[in-house]
């Protein structure tokens, strides 16, 4: 199926912490929170940074944002 990935078992474990991120003011946004987890090397996947983190803020996005 396209637009699949192996990972989302291992974001959607993330998703608290980018909550958390979020919510404190830490993170201005929810790329900018899967950044920072990328940064501290707590993203799995052997993609480019910048793809990892436009990865699991999309899936967050999708899943969690209560902008919608």
């Amino acid at each position: 199926m396209s637009g699949t990935t192996g990972y989302k078992a291992s974001d959607r474990k993330l998703f608290p912490a980018m909550t958390k991120l979020i919510k404190s003011g830490n993170a201005r946004s929810y790329h900018d929170a899967a950044s920072m987890l990328v940064n501290q090397n707590k993203v799995a996947g052997r993609a480019a940074p910048e793809n990892k983190a436009k990865r699991l803020s999309t899936l967050y996005r999708q899943e969690c944002a209560t902008d919608r």
